[in-house]
């Protein structure tokens, strides 16, 4: 008689062995059925974490979209109310309205606002006076806002797109185009012609929602040529203008 163990007693050599096949084949069995039960879970465990990871990225994501949504909706809520207060340019002949306009863009901006090159909320207060005064029917239509945030910092500018409308008088020419005053044909050829100048505004805002710098650009070229239908003339009338916020700050 053989002995496997002191429980087991075996007829033969041959009944030992295949006793042993078997069980090895057995505990392989069972050691694969564990590996596999082992996988199994382990993938179940990596798809619930892969889905947490998915959905946790996903809340982060909308937490920021509604974080930058936010900010972006307040600066072109911002936007939309400095057009519709001075949709029709400052009123400095109305002193109540010019105070309530004068107000609000001071709740808007900071004071050390940059406006091209000048600082401070004063000077460009005083070059929109300036420029409202000299120019008759003046009106600003909005077309557009795009909102750019800056990757850095996240600070949001706001490029507005607009239509700015005025009636061009021998103030305007005085002021503006002083070089040009002695061409009488020219000069009549323009008085009291209403001109469209596309313009593109940049509102810059800091973290507060305070609008940090403003900068401006109009179309003189492509408005005078719809008005004058000549390049030539068009190039010297808009080549000598005064309308930079240098050359108005010094202007009262």
């Amino acid at each position: 008689m053989f002995r496997l163990n002191s429980k087991r007693v075996f007829p033969s050599e041959e009944e030992k062995l295949l006793h042993r096949r078997r069980l090895r084949a057995s505990n392989q069995r069972a050691h694969v059925a564990r590996r596999r039960e082992t996988i199994e879970r382990l993938s179940r465990q990596v798809d619930a974490l892969a889905y947490e990871t998915s959905r946790l990225e996903g809340k982060r994501e909308s937490l920021s979209v509604t974080h930058r949504y936010l900010n972006d909706h307040r600066s072109v809520k911002t936007v939309h109310e400095y057009l519709r207060v001075f949709q029709h340019g400052y009123k400095t002949s109305l002193d109540k309205e010019a105070t309530i306009q004068e107000r609000f863009l001071r709740s808007i901006m900071r004071d050390d606002l940059r406006y091209f090159h000048l600082i401070g909320v004063d000077k460009l207060l005083h070059v929109f006076r300036v420029y409202c005064a000299s120019h008759s029917n003046f009106s600003m239509c909005f077309l557009r806002c795009n909102v750019i945030q800056n990757d850095d910092d996240g600070l949001v500018a706001c490029h507005v797109t607009m239509m700015v409308s005025q009636r061009i008088t021998r103030t305007t020419l005085s002021m503006y185009f002083p070089h040009i005053l002695h061409d009488e044909v020219l000069v009549q050829a323009l008085i009291g012609r209403q001109i469209d100048l596309p313009t593109t505004s940049i509102f810059g805002f800091d973290e507060d929602g305070l609008v940090s710098s403003y900068t401006a650009s109009m179309d003189f070229v492509g408005a005078y040529m719809r008005l004058l239908a000549d390049l030539e003339t068009v190039a010297r009338l808009v080549g000598g203008n005064m309308y930079h916020p240098s050359k108005l700050q010094s202007l009262s």
